[in-house]
């Protein structure tokens, strides 16, 4: 409701990037790299499976909240709040699980992938300031001595009588 009356006024809520382009590519590169690692974790047993399961909750959790500090809106930290429920069901073998396991990692890998690509087209905030945000081409004046009947960049006092 808000955002359509934002719209309505002609103000639209623009997505921007929050910190440097390049420091931004390389976070979601290393949970990329991270996310490679837990997929081809060697799983064996139902209990590596339940601490690799709690890794990438860790992992998403940490990919939210990376997404929340790169970017000025939640559009992007939302996509990876649905990588917390997988599904399971008792009567499956372990090897059916830990492909689960790895199809969900795969997938929310893919997603960062996914918003790696897009990321160059997201505009850094800095780049969406006004254009006398950084103080170029302002007026500054200094007062040196009273204002009267003395030029006010002057540095001589009037002279007395």
């Amino acid at each position: 409701m808000a955002e359509r009356n934002l719209s309505r006024q002609g103000i639209s809520r623009r997505l921007a990037l929050l910190l440097p382009l390049e420091s931004a590519q390389g976070s979601i590169r290393q949970q990329i790299m991270r996310g490679d690692e837990l997929c081809s974790a060697r799983i064996g047993s139902e209990s590596a499976l339940n601490e690799a399961k709690a890794e990438r909750d860790r992992w998403t959790d940490f990919n939210i909240e990376l997404m929340t500090q790169l970017l000025s809106g939640n559009e992007y930290a939302d996509q990876y709040r649905k990588f917390h429920t997988s599904i399971s069901h008792p009567s499956w073998t372990l090897a059916e699980n830990i492909r689960l396991f790895r199809a969900v990692v795969a997938e929310q890998n893919n997603q960062l992938k996914s918003d790696l690509e897009r990321l160059r087209l997201i505009p850094e905030a800095t780049a969406l300031r006004a254009p006398n945000a950084s103080g170029a081409n302002t007026v500054q004046n200094v007062f040196n001595g009273p204002v009267g009947n003395v030029t006010q960049n002057s540095t001589r006092l009037p002279a007395d009588g």
